[in-house]
């Protein structure tokens, strides 16, 4: 009897769900022809068990994408009622320095004219409003942003995700034919969209968009470009994720596993790495040659300033450190195989994919039914230091600093210029592996594989065959 595979792919030992885009929606979706789902489930029958609702949710990531896909391009046609509006504001205040108020006026009543002729085309009101608002002086939404983002000094991720939420709001607004000016967003427009255009997001994605918004009109309030907040009061409450499980530090049979399972010998070097120094995956990615002197991590590249600190190195890690340096020079990355994300100077996205991937294959997963991702990740690696740190007893401040987190109070947070290298190499030796892990070699895992020549025909007299040794990492 023949299986029942439509929609399922067996990849890597475990099923995944399977939709095909349609043609006339992979351009929202990046070009992809396929959509794929892990079912977190190595037995056929309990992936036809879990097909429908799978299916279900890539087809509704369809449907989001191409939501996305609209109010980016509803964002650039709302670009361009407030460019004109600016560009008559300009004419205005040129006018009125060189004292030609006639000339003023005439402009004045020339966007005025442009506002009624806007007025009855689609979306009228929003382009026509936001253009004459604009021109008479009122500040459009997205005017100021970028001297925002500069001013808070945030990192590119960060920034894109602030521009993201006046991005979205601005589209919304196109959407409602609202001008896409600050003065038009009122505490009860405000309620509107967090109620419409942040329906269905989960809950912690639409707080950081409400957060962007909140602090943007803080800062525009703060020049006297906004009379009020109306974002104030509008977050999600904490009790709409009740039901989910916090994600957690691996257990030690999980470590033990991870280490046991077959990794390549540089997935080996990070994991035991993250596992005996606490840092974070990028901060690992990040650190060059010149920044492991001294038996010390120097960590210069970090998500907050308490990151940027200095880590003593694990014992254990001596091999894998002096196999990693060697030939390179004081500039180069201790982790060679790091991409980089080209905007953001993330180094280690691509690398996290290939763990989650291996961690899967591993069978080291937990999804929660109230969550959307695994309650492991890489992260894991973070808290099972912490975790470990914690049980030999050492002071919260020193393992805080030791893995980067702000230490609180105001003696020892603001007044203590922090602890010494000595006690933090304290915290960092007291962290062991399980038993029977052996984390290097002291050389990378080679296999030599014997040399095989397959001649298509007999060579010519005097002609010299090569053949090429093949070696596998």
């Amino acid at each position: 009897m023949a299986r029942d595979l439509t929609n399922l792919e067996l990849r890597h030992g475990t099923w995944f769900a399977r939709v095909t885009v349609p043609t006339k929606h992979r351009h929202a979706m990046g070009g992809k022809q396929k959509l794929f789902l892990s079912l977190k489930t190595r037995s056929l029958r309990e992936a036809k068990e879990e097909r429908a609702s799978a299916i279900v949710a890539l087809q509704a990531k369809i449907k989001e994408c191409l939501g996305q896909s609209a109010a980016s391009k509803s964002f650039a046609f709302g670009l361009k009622p407030l460019q004109m509006g600016q560009e008559f504001r300009k004419r205005i205040e040129r006018a009125e320095s060189e004292g030609s108020y006639a000339m003023a006026a005439a402009i004045s009543i020339e966007a005025m004219d442009r506002e009624v002729e806007f007025g009855a085309g689609p979306n009228g009101r929003f382009v026509g409003q936001t253009m004459w608002t604009v021109a008479t002086g009122g500040i459009a939404i997205n005017e100021h942003l970028e001297r925002w983002l500069s001013e808070m000094s945030f990192k590119e991720r960060t920034k894109a995700d602030r521009r993201m939420s006046v991005r979205e709001l601005l589209a919304w607004l196109v959407g409602r034919n609202i001008a896409g000016v600050v003065a038009a967003v009122d505490s009860k427009i405000a309620g509107d969209f967090r109620l419409q255009a942040l329906e269905g997001m989960h809950p912690r994605t639409a707080n950081k968009r409400l957060e962007a918004l909140r602090a943007y009109w803080r800062w525009l309030a703060s020049l006297g470009y906004a009379p009020d907040n109306p974002w104030i009061g509008k977050s999600i409450s904490k009790r709409a994720v009740k039901d989910e499980a916090p994600e957690r530090p691996f257990s030690d049979e999980e470590v033990s596993r991870l280490f046991a399972g077959g990794p390549t010998w540089q997935m080996r070097d990070v994991m035991a790495i993250a596992a005996l120094s606490g840092a974070r995956l990028d901060e690992i990615f990040q650190l060059k040659v010149v920044d492991c002197a001294d038996q010390v991590f120097d960590v210069r590249t970090a998500k907050t300033h308490a990151g940027i600190r200095r880590v003593p190195i694990h014992p254990a890690l001596t091999n894998i450190l002096s196999r990693r340096i060697e030939g390179k020079s004081q500039g180069d990355y201790l982790l060679e195989e790091g991409t980089d994300s080209g905007w953001d100077g993330n180094r280690s996205m691509a690398f996290s994919k290939r763990f989650a991937t291996y961690r899967r294959a591993s069978g080291v997963d937990e999804v929660h039914k109230g969550n959307a991702r695994s309650r492991v990740n890489f992260h894991s690696w973070r808290r099972w230091f912490i975790t470990k740190a914690d049980q030999q007893g050492h002071r919260r401040e020193d393992i805080e600093r030791t893995v980067g987190h702000k230490v609180q109070g105001m003696s020892l947070g603001l007044y203590s210029s922090g602890a010494s290298i000595e006690q933090l190499r304290a915290v960092v030796e007291s962290v062991k592996l399980p038993i029977g892990i052996v984390v290097d070699d002291e050389a990378r895992p080679v296999i030599v594989v014997k040399p095989k020549v397959f001649l298509r025909r007999k060579p010519l007299a005097g002609q010299k065959v090569r053949l090429v040794q093949k070696h596998k990492a």
